[in-house]
């Protein structure tokens, strides 16, 4: 019985690692073998450009960009709504021995909430969402036109 509940972990862990919406092996395995470094940050700031519409030009390697920042996105926002609910019914159930229900209630929440929006604010952060001025605005280049014409050579 511990055997096949360590096995089935063993597994678990190997498929979350292999993730490439993570961090983890998969994303470098994924950034090794699409030869992009920084792929995640490089792609969030991809999204944030066509949010903002300084994008020119259209390439596949723009096309991936926005594929893969839209997954990792998506990802981060159902990680960051996972977190809020797991720590909240966590840390409430932990603090509630020694609190009264709604001290635990208020502390859950608040744990939950802090670890929810410091992943949301990275993935903000990637999506590197800046407000430029009129004068700047003739020389804003586009990330990816800068990339993609260095890397296309």
């Amino acid at each position: 019985m511990l055997f096949g509940h360590s096995a089935q972990w063993g597994i678990f862990l190997t498929v979350v690692n292999l993730n490439p919406l993570m961090e983890l092996d998969g994303y470098y395995i994924l950034m090794d073998w699409l030869e992009i470094p920084n792929l995640r940050s490089k792609s969030l700031a991809y999204l944030g450009s066509l949010m903002c519409r300084r994008v020119a030009g259209k390439s596949q390697l723009q096309f991936a960009f926005a594929i893969f920042g839209i997954a990792s996105f998506g990802y981060g926002i159902l990680a960051g709504i996972a977190v809020l609910i797991i720590y909240h019914v966590k840390f409430k159930a932990l603090v509630a021995v020694f609190l009264p229900p709604s001290g635990a209630e208020i502390i859950g929440w608040t744990l939950a909430s802090t670890m929810t929006l410091l992943i949301l604010h990275r993935l903000i952060a990637g999506l590197k969402l800046k407000v430029r001025r009129a004068k700047t605005s003739r020389r804003v280049g586009s990330f990816t036109q800068r990339y993609v014409t260095r890397h296309e050579r």
